[in-house]
């Protein structure tokens, strides 16, 4: 019989640690980590090792093996990844003829065949479970070997006179079909004219005082995106449950007055007339929502990997940036916002969709104009944003649902990368929870 190899190459694991702290470049970190994670490697002390040179490049500080040996004994991490003397053999010993990508080629290789391994032995338990559907079983199989080839390729770098090329067939074709935006246009004219829509690839900010209307916005945003364009969107709602948010989105599509929600005796038959059509276009829509509260960023950014690979989601929005929780509990709050930041920025580009991100602002200087020097308590987001949009109204009101008129909006993009800033008027309806323009007919 055939002598089964093992699924591991410890030799491949050290040299690969050993040439990243030897010569270490970001760009070569960044080509590796498109191809494995911590858990590739079958060495636990790798694993850490391998964490701690991320965690060092994230966060700024130098990768070597000085540094590194201090932050790992820094965070109680040393003696797990094999103490000071077994750093210094693995740079000691580190080939000089072979780069780290051919190393982390080998790692990935037997991490796959290794999960594959796992893979099998879930799979035959899950088959011997008469009571779950075969259906589901497929279903599962399938998830989980998305999740196992997810970015498994390394990105190409790109030739100009290629670029160029792309771009011109681009606005030739943009041209010929007379398309008025380059983005996904959100149906508020004033403010596509500004924006071209949302772009691929960005991150935007939507910052607002409490009670301003963050989460009506966004849901404006997504009825027109999901229910009227029918545009595959994506939806973090980390502060209510998904059925809070989805009976909003009822008020709001039916026009049919919040308050009558909670009391459901006081609505009308045509009332109710109104709500069954707006829940079937609401059913109809592409929308995918995912309520987990205290959500971590890595769990956020594998779910938006998910509903990217599974259902080709075109724009993501998340509701909001401070309740998402992060692993580094030691660091001060604007250090973990400004984590969290950059991963939202890099996951924008990564997906190569508008990610629309909510931002709570300060109660100070209430009735006062918010302007971009508000948003620097919640770490590095100002700078990592390419759009900056505030919401901002003289006349505030607690009850959201309250029975009252129409209420004037400016939506200020007080920063835009690549296009100008200005101010977009809306008007808010409060009894419907809904942002319309303020051109429009009510």
């Amino acid at each position: 019989m055939e002598e089964r190899a093992n699924l591991f190459d410890l030799a491949a694991e050290r040299a690969l640690i050993g040439t990243l702290l030897s010569n270490f470049k970001v760009a070569t970190l960044d080509k590796i980590e498109e191809l494995i994670a911590p858990q590739s490697f079958f060495n636990s002390a790798h694993q850490v090792l391998f964490e701690a040179i991320r965690f060092q490049v994230e966060h700024g500080q130098p990768v070597d093996v000085v540094s590194l040996t201090h932050a790992l004994r820094s965070r109680d991490l040393l003696e797990k990844a094999g103490g000071t003397a077994y750093l210094t053999e693995l740079t000691a010993t580190a080939p000089l003829t072979s780069t780290p990508l051919h190393y982390a080629n080998i790692v990935r290789e037997f991490a796959i065949r290794r999960s594959l391994k796992e893979m099998g032995i879930d799979i035959a338990e899950e088959s011997t479970n008469l009571a779950q559907p075969t259906e589901t079983l497929i279903e599962h199989t399938q998830q989980k070997i998305l999740d196992l080839d997810y970015g498994s390729k390394i990105s190409a770098y790109y030739d100009a006179r290629q670029l160029v090329k792309n771009t011109l067939e681009i606005l030739e074709e943009r041209f010929k079909n007379k398309i008025r935006y380059t983005g996904i246009e959100s149906k508020f004219s004033e403010l596509d004219n500004m924006l071209s829509g949302f772009q691929d690839g960005e991150m935007i900010v939507i910052g607002a005082r409490p009670s301003m209307g963050k989460t009506a916005l966004a849901l404006s945003f997504v009825e027109n995106l999901a229910i009227k364009q029918q545009i595959a969107t994506g939806f973090f709602t980390l502060e209510m449950p998904a059925e809070q948010l989805v009976m909003r989105m009822l008020a709001s599509e039916s026009q049919v007055n919040s308050i009558k929600f909670r009391s459901p005796s006081l609505m009308l038959s045509a009332e109710l007339s109104k709500i069954s059509d707006a829940a079937s276009r609401i059913y109809d829509a592409p929308l995918y929502i995912d309520d987990t509260p205290n959500i971590s960023l890595s769990a956020l950014k594998l779910q938006a990997r998910k509903m990217k690979i599974e259902k080709n989601i075109k724009v993501l929005f998340i509701d909001y940036l401070g309740l998402i929780t992060v692993k580094e509990s030691n660091l001060a709050r604007h250090e973990q916002m400004a984590l969290v930041s950059r991963n939202i920025k890099a996951l924008a580009r990564e997906l190569k969709i508008p990610v629309i991100i909510l931002s709570q602002l300060r109660r100070d200087a209430e009735g006062k104009e918010p302007n971009l020097a508000d948003l620097r308590e919640t770490g590095s987001i100002e700078q990592d944003a390419d759009v900056v949009m505030f919401l901002h109204r003289t006349r505030k009101t607690d009850n959201e649902t309250a029975d009252e008129g129409l209420i004037e909006t400016k939506l200020i993009i007080a920063k835009q990368r690549n296009g100008p800033i200005g101010v977009a008027e809306l008007v808010f309806h409060p009894r419907f929870t809904r942002f319309y323009e303020k051109s429009r007919e009510h």
